[in-house]
């Protein structure tokens, strides 16, 4: 008997426990994004779930061993999966289709689309689905509130606010008055109702509590107090006993009252001495805050923000806040843009603050933007409320009427009315609050201070206890376990970039390990390069348009270059001329409709200096270098599709290949064969011609695999990456249909862009080789030789070597 879920807080992950709760244990914690759902294949023992994150559908056993990628499905939005028998049967949103596969391989057995519909929860409804034991324990055990199966037997429980009695099946009340409930005050008492009385009408309230001329009250929810305040101080007592203690006598007038239930700190406002002051219930020391305040009122203590807010003003009304010692004490919401503003309430789920502002609910941000008048009240408004999705109204008709509270529903900051309840029998309402312990939950666990002490990941065993995991490509420090580190590879490795979980991969070719290049933080890897002799990675991100470089330890990590700011593009591809250490890249348009053919290829000098050689393209990508031919090879994916070809200082361009690619998302070349080979994302076809693009041949065919990138490796062998294969594929081209899955990890997400270092087989230009060819600042190779050129905006000197702004060589 085992319970399965799944966590996509701060650390995502997959859990398991007996059903009652108890044996609780972490089963898998990295290469995980959006596992929305799960389900356990009582037959064969094993989870199955779906990470929209990484578009995969995944399963383990039942101790999380033996995890297995079953499929990974591209432009997809995966909401749901169940399982029976053989198939597993997952709901896709995006493309309104229900997929039935085989369980083992992924393999679509039939697909069914909803066109009016999009489907959400999957359900399979049938007694094989959940196979009866033979015996009912819970039958003959006969517990009074719950029955939980167990391997051995069956277990009683009891809700919330009850024990367990001695005998193992009956209840006891544990709660004492109440566990949960509307709370009022009243001239004379203090009441309760159901919860229920806030969506539903009908509920009458118990009062329990009786007490002259409250004002104002508080509720400490773990300690089980109430905190008010009457014409003569501050008061607390239990909820349950009833004993009433004096916190502290005052001669100002409470116009305000809040708690702090994280620290037990009481905070008011007085309206006549113009001041702030708290109290701590625990130690009864007082002291004020905050002097000299233009009629202080309508205190709100937002302890999880560690601020506080309130009203001030007798004729121009505004709010203002500071922190809690009365620090960073600013204006948030001016009198030009309130009118009377009263009662106010945080909503924490949407960071939103609601106030009643004369006849008006109006709510804005916590910093005073964005404010919206939602309706109109009455004008004997006089108190507002937020509960969870619920915003509450309490207000009279007229002053000798009955109170009144409205309930309504927030979502996407637009209230809807809900229900409206009338208490008669109590009088005037004078303040409420929701007794209910989510409101105030215990704060600190083991790792919600710097992250428990884990470089990475912390995962809470007990309230108390956690442990330090590692990241997929880390590993943790032999002296000190918090930390994690990776172990660089200097030769016969890959290089590919994740661009799923954000992350670039050293995979190496002798010991089959997978180490993450130690970057602080990557956003959308794009492309990626290796600098063999600087021992340097280079990268770009698709989200910050950037380019980077790294050494492969992880030191020395340096900005390069921003496309963005320059050019409003995005880097894609990299590749480097080992005469020079140059850099060339792809960049691709980030605005397709103003101008879509803002693409280009550029070159990076290894002082970061930029020149765009060839512009006015659509959609560049993959790019490889012939440097001792002075030729450099590019694919473009945009409205034209090709590859093509120019020297590399960008004359004598001509498109080499324009027929039969739709999406050539990689490219390589074999030196010593003198072949081009391209992958194709659309027809998953990969392609090899010679350099002038004749020869034309088919070398394999993956079908549905979405290929990506592509690298040759000297021996004889192409490498490749695919969205929907996680792993890399290895193609002889001596026997192509003998290909192998290298690296198959189901922590990889979507691999992108590939490079393989064994040996340096990259034919140099013989001139830019010596001394930079003469040049100051780049030495391109062509065909007849090199050229010099400079940076963007500067301009080259007669001698055709130096640059203004440079020395010349000699």
């Amino acid at each position: 008997r085992a319970l399965f879920w799944t966590d996509i807080g701060q650390t995502v992950k997959i859990g398991r426990s007996s059903l009652s709760g108890d044996d609780h244990k972490v089963l898998i914690s990295s290469g995980l994004l959006l596992p929305y759902s799960i389900v356990a294949d009582v037959r064969e023992k094993k989870i199955f779930w779906i990470d929209d994150g990484r578009d995969t559908i995944e399963s383990a056993l039942y101790d999380g061993t033996g995890r297995t990628l079953i499929r990974r499905l591209s432009h997809a939005t995966l909401l749901d999966i169940d399982i029976f028998q053989e198939h597993v049967y997952v709901s896709d949103g995006q493309n309104q289709l229900v997929y039935v596969m085989d369980k083992k391989n992924g393999v679509t057995f039939t697909t069914a689309k909803l066109t009016d519909h999009t489907p959400y929860g999957i359900f399979m409804n049938h007694p094989e689905a959940q196979p009866l034991t033979s015996i009912d324990y819970c039958a003959t055990l006969q517990c009074s509130h719950i029955c939980i199966s167990r391997k051995d037997g069956a277990m009683c429980m009891c809700n919330d606010g009850f024990k367990l009695d001695s005998d193992g099946k009956n209840c006891l009340d544990n709660s004492g008055l109440f566990n949960r409930g509307l709370v009022m005050s009243t001239s004379t008492n203090v009441c309760i109702t159901e919860i229920h009385a806030i969506s539903i009408n009908g509920y009458s309230p118990m009062c329990f509590l009786q007490v002259t001329g409250i004002s104002h009250f508080q509720l400490d929810i773990s300690r089980r107090e109430l905190i008010f305040a009457n014409s003569s101080g501050l008061y607390y007592t239990s909820v349950d006993r009833f004993s009433i203690h004096n916190l502290i006598t005052m001669s100002g007038t409470i116009s305000g009252l809040g708690l702090d239930w994280i620290d037990k700190i009481i905070y008011w406002t007085e309206v006549d001495t113009g001041i702030i002051s708290c109290v701590s219930i625990n130690m009864g020391i007082s002291f004020n805050i905050l002097s000299g305040l233009n009629l202080p009122r309508n205190l709100l203590i937002l302890p999880l923000e560690s601020r506080m807010l309130w009203v001030s003003g007798g004729y121009l009304h505004k709010i203002e806040s500071s922190n809690l010692d009365g620090g960073d004490r600013r204006d948030i919401v001016q009198f030009s843009s309130i009118s009377k503003p009263s009662s106010m309430s945080f909503d924490p789920s949407n960071e939103r603050l609601y106030f009643v502002d004369n006849i008006h609910i109006t709510s804005c941000d916590l910093d005073g933007s964005n404010i919206k008048k939602h309706f109109t009240v009455p004008s004997s408004t006089i108190s507002v409320f937020v509960y969870k999705t619920f915003l509450l109204l309490l207000y009279q008709l007229s002053p000798n009427s009955e109170s009144i509270i409205k309930s309504f529903t927030v979502e996407n900051f637009t209230l809807t009315e809900k229900a409206t309840t009338k208490f008669q029998s109590i009088g005037r309402i004078t303040d409420m609050n929701v007794f209910d312990d989510e409101l105030q939950p215990i704060m600190k666990g083991p790792c919600d201070e710097l992250n428990g002490g884990c470089e990475q990941i912390c995962i809470p065993t007990s309230l108390m206890t956690k442990v330090c995991r590692c990241r997929f490509g880390y590993q943790p420090d032999t002296h000190h376990r918090n930390t994690c580190s990776s172990a660089p590879v200097y030769s016969n490795f890959i290089l590919v970039s994740d661009w799923t979980h954000g992350m670039i991969y050293q995979l190496s070719l002798d010991t089959n390990t997978v180490q993450a290049v130690d970057i602080k933080k990557i956003t959308n890897p794009s492309g990626i390069a290796y600098n063999h002799m600087r021992k340097t990675v280079i990268w770009g991100s698709s989200l910050e348009q950037q380019i980077f470089s790294v050494g492969i330890n992880g030191s020395a990590e340096r900005f390069l270059f921003a496309t963005g700011d320059s050019y409003s593009t995005f880097p894609d591809r990299f590749a480097i001329d080992f005469s020079t250490g140059n850099i060339y890249y792809t960049a691709v348009g980030v605005n397709e409709l103003v101008n879509p053919r803002s693409g280009y290829i550029a070159v990076l000098s290894v002082d970061a200096l930029h020149k765009r050689l060839i512009t006015n393209l659509e959609k560049p990508r993959a790019i490889v270098l012939h440097p001792s031919k002075g030729l450099m090879f590019w694919t473009d994916h945009g409205s034209n599709p090709h590859v093509g070809m120019a020297e590399m200082d960008g004359r004598s361009r001509i498109n080499l290949i324009t027929t039969g690619v739709t999406w050539p998302n990689g490219l390589t070349i074999d030196y010593s064969a003198g072949r081009l080979y391209w992958s194709d994302g659309h027809t998953d076809r990969i392609e090899s011609c010679k350099l002038d693009g004749s020869n034309r041949k088919i070398i394999f065919v993956d079908s549905g695999a979405h290929l990506m990138d592509i690298a040759y490796e000297k021996s004889g062998s192409l490498y490749y990456t695919a969205w929907n294969r996680p792993y890399i594929t290895k193609l002889p081209l001596s026997q192509p249909n003998q290909t192998l899955h290298l690296f198959e990890y189901p922590e990889f997400g979507r691999l992108d862009a590939l490079e393989i270092y064994t040996v340096d087989s990259q034919p140099r230009n013989a001139l830019c080789l010596l001394n930079n060819g003469n040049c100051s600042t780049f030495c391109l190779p062509t065909m007849r030789g090199r050229n010099c050129s400079c940076e963007d905006g500067v301009s080259m000197s007669e001698d055709g070597k130096m640059c203004s702004n440079g020395e010349t060589v000699v």
